[in-house]
């Protein structure tokens, strides 16, 4: 249903039945039902079937999110980022409720919640957890459109915010922001010219490759070269020289090693890896 406009042009009968269950659903809000509070506050927030009243919104999704309710919690925490239906405006109280809902799974609180951390509005600036909570909502598909996905995906490549780079990370989240379709053809096309960046600069990654090392135990050794990046940096920029790729030996142990980009080449006849 999309709103009131919509509700009235729905035959008689179907109308009654909804009203019907409208008045069952206060009956059990009125009695403490958290889901029928939940629910009741979604309809009266949209004004599906009844006159949108977004105060009577708030205060149900109030009671549902006291008792635990994410989609309330998350609701809840939405009036207080934006100070609407006579919430005041508290950057701190949007987290509380944004944890609460991030908790419990909540894809749009954990990306709000990120963001939260990442420009240090209500809590502490913290960026490893601002990226931990990002990629939980981005590996749930969300990211209001692709806005969750990049941020990560870019924190990834460049080792912003006291990360180090994880091109294979970067790379991943990038093309499935670009699979989601949501980035119109600007967008696209710039995503696509960074990921171009990322295969041109780590041409092995993702592909099995031989190490030449003059370490005995390593020298030889076949495996996937998984993950690429730089190891030192200096006046904020990252040392080109210390690139190093994440090779994953074969064998039982799947053992990890650092590797120069000199001393790590491609394997004859190898198939691209996991």
């Amino acid at each position: 249903i999309g709103g009131v406009f919509s509700w009235r042009r729905l035959p008689a009968d179907v109308q009654e039945e909804w009203d019907d269950a409208v008045a069952m659903m206060t009956e059990c809000a009125a009695q403490g039902h958290m889901k029928a509070q939940s629910l009741l506050a979604s309809i009266y927030r949209g004004g599906f079937g009844v006159t949108e009243d977004q105060y009577k919104a708030r205060e149900l999704h109030t009671k549902a999110a006291v008792q635990g309710d994410a989609l309330s919690q998350s609701a809840l925490a939405c009036h207080f980022r934006d100070g609407t239906a006579g919430s005041l405006q508290s950057w701190s109280e949007a987290a509380v409720w944004f944890t609460k809902a991030a908790d419990q799974g909540d894809a749009l609180s954990q990306c709000e919640l990120a963001r939260i951390y990442m420009t240090g509005q209500g809590r502490p600036i913290d960026y490893s957890h601002a990226v931990e909570l990002m990629e939980l909502s981005a590996a749930q598909g969300y990211g209001q459109s692709y806005q969750g996905l990049m941020a990560l995906a870019m924190l990834y490549k460049e080792g912003l915010h006291g990360t180090k780079p994880r091109w294979a990370e970067a790379l991943r989240l990038m093309e499935l922001a670009v699979k989601g379709g949501r980035l119109g053809p600007t967008g696209t096309e710039e995503l696509l010219k960074l990921v171009g960046d990322i295969r041109e600069c780590s041409p092995l990654l993702r592909q099995r490759v031989v190490v030449r090392s003059s370490n005995a135990e390593f020298d030889g050794a076949c495996g996937v070269a998984i993950d690429f990046g730089f190891e030192r940096e200096e006046g904020g920029e990252w040392l080109i020289d210390s690139g190093r790729y994440t090779v994953k030996l074969d064998g039982s142990e799947g053992r990890l090693v650092k590797v120069r980009v000199g001393n790590a080449a491609k394997e004859e006849g190898g198939q691209e890896g996991e």
